[in-house]
């Protein structure tokens, strides 16, 4: 995937995200790093999407001090999205979950290892 198509994923998914628990969704359009994406009851969130249906949730090994969990979408197309699960920053950024996919070193979870959200 092109560079725009992967912000439009990651944009796509954080605005669903916002829509479904009516949080604020943050239109900043300049790049940034180290902020959250949102806040839902009163923790920070940052969300993380993939095209892959069997994608894991990923992050870099730099940690993000601005946040307190991790949301995991799956972006099949420009238009669906399917919230996976969630996990708490302490769950994600752990020296067991350090995996090299094929693009360097970073934390990694199984979809199965997030918690759902309750109805």
């Amino acid at each position: 995937m092109s560079g725009l198509d992967i912000d439009a994923q990651g944009v796509t998914a954080e605005y669903a995200v916002s829509k479904h628990f009516n949080t604020f969704f943050d239109m900043g359009l300049s790049p940034r790093s180290g902020t959250a994406d949102g806040t839902m009851k009163g923790y920070t969130y940052d969300v993380k999407s993939t095209q892959h249906e069997f994608g894991k949730l990923l992050a870099t090994l730099k940690e993000n001090p601005d946040v307190d969990m991790y949301i995991m979408c799956l972006t099949p197309d420009r238009w669906t999205v399917k919230i996976v699960g969630w996990c708490w920053k302490k769950e994600l950024i752990n020296n067991k979950n350090i995996q090299d996919l094929g693009y360097g070193r970073g934390y990694a979870l199984e979809q199965n290892q997030l918690r759902t959200f309750k109805q």
